[in-house]
């Protein structure tokens, strides 16, 4: 895949575009939960302008998916703080992409109730490990590939408490994977 080269965010709205939602609904997300946590994203890329859900990380860009395009403006994690919690809870949730994540709502039914990182790549992962000390537990939610495997050991190597939780979806190579299969199968 090669990357895109100089995308340009002309706007960003509320997830209404009957054809993203189509695309959420497919990756078989609640549609609330997508409302609740991207936007639709108009953006330019190659002289070409597109429209994406987009999922706005720390650092005021965001992550791009449609269909047929996959990419980001910037690379940053996206931190979502528990509900009206006002401080840090004890264990924290990481998750590799947005998608895993809005899986794990739907899955679950409900919006987090513990501090989340996703890490929008794991190339982010350096980006999170300070953060980890202000944390009891790490429950992760990463890939059940190479790269997930050696982002869990780099965190374990840097954190005591790390609950593994891609058991719940193995036999899958993610939490959005193992949703849609279980998903369309009732």
């Amino acid at each position: 895949r090669r990357k895109p080269q100089g995308i340009t965010v002309n706007y960003a709205c509320k997830l209404t575009s009957e054809r993203l939602i189509e695309y959420v609904k497919y990756r078989k997300i609640a549609v609330r939960f997508a409302q609740a946590y991207t936007v639709c994203v108009n953006f330019t890329v190659n002289g070409k302008t597109l429209y994406a859900v987009g999922f706005k990380n720390d650092n005021g860009g965001y992550v791009l998916r449609n269909p047929v395009f996959k990419a980001c403006t910037s690379s940053f994690v996206t931190t979502i703080y528990a509900v009206n919690s006002g401080k840090f809870t004890s264990t924290l949730n990481v998750f590799e992409g947005f998608f895993d994540f809005l899986s794990a709502c739907t899955w679950f039914n409900k919006r987090p109730n513990l501090d989340t990182i996703v890490l929008n790549s794991t190339v982010n992962t350096k980006q999170i490990l300070s953060v980890l000390r202000n944390y009891e537990t790490i429950h992760l939610f990463l890939d059940n590939d190479k790269t997930g495997q050696d982002t869990s050991d780099l965190i374990r190597s840097e954190h005591n408490h790390v609950v593994d939780c891609s058991g719940l979806y193995s036999g899958y190579n993610d939490f959005n994977s193992f949703s849609m299969y279980a998903r369309r199968s009732h």
